[in-house]
């Protein structure tokens, strides 16, 4: 929340990144300007002169440049960006159609890992005054005020099929046609007379020295806060909002605030198809995806094929900022109880404000599961429809005893009775079961490695997590308890 909090005078320096954690590095700055950074280096985005296998993993931080005072990264680790108290905006990591300013093959791609890696900083531009990175962008403010981008906005959904949409998402080459895809292959100035400038994955945002927004980028629920049209794109920026203070794509923060790199990746505050902006009078207003009452049916390119039905809003809507807490999820999923059925589930976890899905169903009158908060917990269902077990991906048990993270050492230290192996074939994993009932329910156990496929490539972190699954042995307990968890 301390993100949100934005002084009346306004300086650039307060916004520099001194810290930034992706899901493979973490770069940071120590009081002496000093950029240190460790994690893979399978792109070269350690700017230590090599690219490594995914074999090697780097555990102990690198000294990369001196009178470093702000740093990006990519958030799929493809590459880094750093600015010098000089002025001098420096990249590392994969050149991807030409990101890190270095010659590349015109021709058509399949995969990042066609494009050639800069495993050496290299000076990507002067004169910068402050500089953000996307997914595959980049975007620069300039000391005149000059906002630059480069670089390209690729999503994986469409308002429309087409016939040649892979070979078109592939295509290396600017062409203002293409629609699935913005690109700009070399630093291209967009606007002027700006005094911040910043990129989420898919959605740019600027703002002029009169406090008006500029933004352009995907825009297929109106996350650029503009009407939606054919295109899936606002190719050229446009002014969508006045006495502007501070504007976030997609994802409220500056520095990460985390200080390693997670085991297990949130991205439960991060919100692909909107944007945030804090107007002068402290107001918060966001447009995009889930907000308001417009509707849309969007089909989804790549290995999800059906088409989804959304609401949306193209116009900036007030909206109310929580912070995300456990302990809170925990206190809301405690209204239900066990044996209800999914529409009562549903109803309360509405009435809770709690984000959900429902597994596909091939069987309309029976559901799985209903996924909760980007399934962080998830909500099942036997064959009577009765809601009898929750897996639990996040956080703590229900009396705490259990977090996420431990070893099977320290789960048995907690536990009173004795734990019944069961393994799971299908996915190689070993679950535990208690062989008696603690605080009233069945505890299982899941412990597996965590798995990253990125371009295929196949990641496979050494950090261990485990899952707890919460569930009561009997329907009559199920209909009548709590589940108190």
């Amino acid at each position: 929340m301390d993100a949100i909090k934005i002084d009346e005078n306004f300086s650039l320096e307060d916004f520099h990144i001194k810290n930034r954690v992706s899901g493979t590095n973490r770069y940071y700055i120590d009081e002496n300007l000093v950029l240190w950074g460790y994690g893979f280096n399978d792109y070269g985005q350690l700017g230590i002169g090599t690219v490594d296998s995914l074999d090697i993993f780097y555990t102990e931080p690198i000294r990369i440049a001196e009178n470093v005072v702000s740093v990006d990264a990519s958030v799929n680790g493809y590459f880094c960006i750093y600015l010098t108290e000089e002025g001098n905006l420096y990249g590392m990591g994969s050149n991807m159609l030409g990101l890190l300013g270095q010659e590349y093959d015109t021709a058509a791609v399949f995969s990042v890992n066609e494009y050639n890696e800069v495993p050496s900083p290299v000076l990507l531009m002067d004169n910068v005054a402050y500089a953000r990175a996307g997914r595959e962008s980049i975007v620069a403010l300039d000391k005149e005020g000059n906002v630059w981008w480069w670089g390209q906005y690729k999503p994986t959904c469409s308002t429309r099929r087409y016939d040649n949409a892979a070979d078109l998402s592939w295509k290396t080459q600017e062409d203002e046609e293409n629609p699935t895809k913005m690109l700009a292959n070399h630093p291209r100035k967009i606007l002027e007379d700006c005094v911040y400038a910043t990129t989420g994955d898919m959605t740019g945002a600027a703002i002029s020295r009169d406090g008006s927004l500029y933004t352009w980028g995907l825009n297929i629920f109106g996350e650029c806060g503009t009407e939606v049209t054919s295109d899936d794109f606002l190719r050229i920026p446009k002014k969508t909002l006045e006495n502007v203070r501070m504007v976030w794509p997609e994802k409220i923060f500056f520095s990460s605030l985390a200080e390693e790199i997670l085991k297990v990746a949130d991205y439960r505050t991060t919100y692909n198809f909107n944007i945030f902006a804090l107007l002068d009078d402290g107001t918060v207003v966001a447009a995009g995806k889930d907000i308001g009452n417009k509707e849309k049916e969007i089909a989804v390119t790549g290995d999800l094929v059906q088409t989804t039905s959304h609401v949306y809003s193209d116009t900036f809507l007030p909206v109310t900022l929580e912070e995300f807490s456990i302990e809170k999820d925990m206190q809301r999923l405690s209204a239900l109880s066990w044996g209800m059925r999914p529409e009562e589930v549903e109803q309360i976890l509405k009435q809770q404000g709690l984000r959900f899905d429902t597994s596909d169903q091939t069987d309309h009158d029976h559901i799985d599961a209903i996924y909760v908060e980007d399934s962080s917990y998830n909500l099942h269902f036997n064959e009577e429809n009765q809601l009898y077990k929750i897996l639990m991906q996040r956080g703590r048990s229900r009396n705490s005893s259990f977090i996420m993270g431990m070893s099977l050492e320290e789960v048995k230290e907690q536990l009173d009775c004795n734990l019944i192996t069961v393994t799971n074939s299908d996915v190689g994993t070993t679950n535990y079961w208690t062989e008696a009932p603690v605080d009233g329910s069945y505890l299982g156990f899941v412990f597996l490695r965590t798995l990253y496929v990125r371009f295929g490539k196949l990641l496979t972190k050494r950090a261990v997590s485990f899952n707890v699954k919460d569930k009561y042995k009997t329907p009559s307990v199920q209909r009548k308890d709590k589940m108190n968890v």
